[in-house]
């Protein structure tokens, strides 16, 4: 999926969106059948992409994770490696090891962790849950 040619073909093959957002501290951006979420951090940012046709639940995983934060509960994406980080060239992609979210008094911490570096993202409240319906939208229509 990291190959700018097979990424290409799948979105010329699945032609909807594009559409693009900002809730709180993530810009999200959904094109063809991939979500794009870029985490905006402490003086850094980290972009990550879920493909709605990779034959795993990733896409509603993602979206249940956050309705839990929404709900002001803490959660953990079950199988972060199913998402891609974007590298910059030549480097290779890094690895997802782990996304979370957690409560905050102000809403909600969305975290990435990668080996060398962690991201976390803030969003309030409604910010959280405006992401959480979108990506269910989305997840639904890509299902079809």
């Amino acid at each position: 999926m990291s190959d700018p040619h097979d990424y290409a073909r799948r979105v010329r093959a699945r032609p909807y969106g594009p559409e693009e957002f900002t809730a709180g501290g993530v810009t999200c951006w959904f094109h063809g059948p991939f979500a794009v979420l870029t985490l905006h951090g402490d003086g850094t940012s980290l972009t990550i992409r879920a493909a709605a046709d990779d034959g795993t639940s990733t896409c509603a995983a993602l979206a249940a994770m956050l309705t839990a934060a929404g709900e002001g509960r803490p959660a953990a994406l079950p199988e972060p490696h199913h998402l891609v980080c974007e590298g910059r060239p030549p480097l290779p992609a890094p690895e997802l090891l782990r996304l979370t979210v957690q409560p905050t008094p102000d809403g909600t911490s969305l975290t990435a962790t990668l080996a060398d570096c962690r991201v976390a993202a803030a969003l309030s409240t409604s910010d959280t849950r405006l992401l959480a319906e979108r990506l269910h939208r989305w997840a639904s229509a890509t299902a079809r």
